[in-house]
């Protein structure tokens, strides 16, 4: 598991960087799951955004799914940057 973890933050590290978002994976029991620039979990709504669990880490559509999900997270970390930028004094 740490090769593909290492893999998709690689990943993730290409495409998200340039366009302002810091994000990436790490494990979480049996899945991965969607960390921001502090090592903090992004959530929606309380609730930890998965990023992969083993079963779609060996799906043929994995990737697509994946970049979907690493989009919607990258959003959360944004908003969540946002508001705490706005709740400090």
């Amino acid at each position: 598991m740490k090769e593909i973890v290492e893999r998709l933050n690689r990943l993730l590290k290409s495409v998200s960087r340039p366009i302002g978002l810091d994000i990436e994976v790490e494990e979480s029991g049996d899945h991965l799951i969607f960390i921001d620039a502090d090592g903090e979990p992004i959530t929606n709504d309380g609730e930890e955004i998965i990023a992969a669990t083993p079963e779609e880490l060996a799906q043929k559509t994995f990737l697509t799914e994946f970049a979907v999900r690493a989009w919607r997270a990258g959003m959360m970390a944004k908003y969540q940057e946002i508001s705490r930028a706005r709740s400090e004094p």
